[in-house]
């Protein structure tokens, strides 16, 4: 981590790596010929990671990025049902995305197969489906929107990674509380 941004790293199949990394752009001058992860990854003052990657064991086409991403709170919709990430983006340090999507697709069975049935109206269902997702998922995605802000702060850095360091940061209580 850095006040500028942060990465996560983890094995993926083949012995190779994915990096993934939330960045603020302001002040990132490019360069050419290098995968632009390395340009951000030196913005964030890793150069310790940037040694550690050989740039050419970048897999070619293997990047992508997506700008103006926001944690805020959606609005419930109110002519459609979305489901999973398409619903609302879950910020990082909620744990696993993914995991999160297929939950609340598993829990939009039930008053999706009503409203197949014709038991219930299409109001209904969606009105079931909030309530659902509330139920399920909002106090989890208060906490890590609250911790992803803390976590991403300029002016909280020092002390957040401070206490990270010493071990006086509350990893486990905070991961309970996303679970």
């Amino acid at each position: 981590m850095s006040p500028q941004g942060y990465v996560g790293i983890c094995r993926v199949e083949g012995g190779r790596y994915n990096l993934c990394g939330l960045f603020r752009k302001a002040g990132l001058k490019p360069q050419a010929r290098r995968p632009f992860i390395l340009d951000y990854l030196e913005h964030c003052g890793f150069g310790a990671l940037i040694e550690r990657i050989d740039a050419e064991s970048c897999v070619a086409g293997s990047a992508c990025s997506v700008a103006a991403m926001s944690y805020r709170q959606q609005s419930d919709p109110v002519d459609g049902t979305s489901l999973g990430d398409a619903r609302s983006l879950f910020p990082p340090f909620t744990g696993n995305g993914m995991s999160m999507a297929f939950e609340h697709a598993a829990l939009a069975v039930e008053p999706l197969v009503r409203y197949a049935a014709a038991e219930s109206s299409w109001e209904q269902c969606q009105l079931e489906i909030i309530k659902q997702n509330r139920k399920h998922f909002s106090g989890r995605l208060r906490v890590a929107r609250g911790l992803h802000r803390m976590l991403t702060s300029e002016k909280l850095f020092k002390a957040v990674a401070g206490a990270a360091r010493s071990s006086l940061f509350p990893f486990q209580t905070f991961f309970r509380l996303t679970r």
